[in-house]
């Protein structure tokens, strides 16, 4: 891991290249203008814009086909609703970029968010690049939230190593309007495609991507502001939340072994998702409103039990929390069920 101080000396292309910006859209009628103004303003002006509206049903297709209108730089993409990841891919196959960023559409990138991350690119030699952002409430105001991927202040390299084990144990982010990409690492031999039909797509695909590569630059510039919103997929109570986590818990584990990393940060990366198996198994046998049946969750709970039992074989426990050692007994021995039973009694 290397620091560079960000006055470092640094050469920039002769002649700027394409940038595709790839753009999901889907029912964000109120916060649709705000994301295409901002990203029509861009500093870096060398862009082709990709809007997959995916089915909207709201009024947001009518004002991509608006922006397109006056900006020939934006091109607009219509189909049926089928997923962010669906649309993300759509926006991959039409990508004729040398770099790829990814905005989600409620979202509001600063002026110079392309620009930063392809310079940084240039600057630093990196196949990808990520940035700091900030979070906003549905009405633009500011929100406090501690998130580990925003730590740096200094400009910072990483080896494909490094950049992967700290995305796999989440102490860097997997969202993809945080990165560039160059598009090879998924347009190349090794394509890449997010996987459809469930949400949290991003967390198994950016590592992905960093695997095909050799280089991470980050970059302290806070530059992209994540939009919270009632009623977002990734907020409160979310049924596709726990089954994301544990089909990318179940993809990640059975692929970790073959992505060349030390056996320390195997190791770690396996605790991490041992964990995450571990709450999900809980929250299944809590939360019954996450599936249709009572059986059904049942059934889920012990399908995550034997995920973690096949992790377990393969970490050290001494590395996991106290908590989920004591939980991961419970479960072993048939008793998880009884104890969510009396957390959920207490909970009322």
């Amino acid at each position: 891991m290397e620091h560079i101080t960000p006055d470092a000396a640094s050469t920039q292309p002769e002649q700027p290249v394409l940038v595709s910006v790839i753009v999901p859209v889907y029912n964000v009628r109120p916060y649709l203008s705000e994301c295409l103004d901002a990203l029509i303003d861009q500093t870096y002006r060398t862009l082709e814009i990709i809007l997959i509206d995916d089915g909207s049903t709201d009024g947001s297709a009518a004002i991509c086909d608006a922006y397109a209108a006056q900006d020939d730089r934006i091109q607009v993409i219509h189909q049926a609703n089928h997923g962010q990841g669906a649309a993300r891919n759509v926006g991959l196959d039409h990508a004729q970029g040398e770099y790829i960023c990814f905005v989600d559409a409620d979202d509001v990138p600063d002026r110079r968010y392309v620009a930063t991350l392809v310079h940084g690119m240039d600057d630093h030699g990196a196949d990808m690049a990520t940035i700091r952002f900030s979070h906003i409430d549905e009405n633009g105001h500011p929100i406090v939230r501690h998130a580990p991927h925003n730590r740096y202040d200094t400009i910072v390299t990483l080896t494909r190593e490094q950049a992967l084990a700290l995305i796999l144990t989440n102490q860097l982010e997997s969202f993809p309007w945080a990165y560039a990409v160059r598009s090879a690492l998924y347009n190349g031999p090794k394509r890449i495609r997010f996987p459809e039909g469930q949400v949290m797509e991003d967390s198994a695909t950016t590592y992905r991507a960093m695997a095909n590569g050799s280089r991470l630059v980050y970059l302290p510039a806070p530059v992209y502001e994540y939009r919270i919103r009632p009623g977002s997929t990734m907020n409160g109570s979310n049924p596709a939340i726990t089954q994301g986590s544990i089909l990318n818990c179940a993809r990640i584990l059975r692929t970790v072994d073959d992505l060349g990393l030390p056996d320390n940060d195997v190791m770690d990366i396996r605790c991490h998702y041992f964990e995450i198996l571990i709450a999900c198994h809980y929250t299944l046998l809590k939360d019954h409103r996450l599936c249709r049946h009572d059986d059904d969750c049942m059934t889920q709970a012990r399908y995550v039990a034997s995920l973690a039992q096949s992790c377990a074989e393969h970490i050290d426990p001494s590395r996991l929390p106290p908590g989920t050692r004591l939980r991961w007994q419970l479960i072993r021995r048939g008793l998880s069920p009884m104890v969510a039973f009396i957390e959920r009694m207490v909970r009322r």
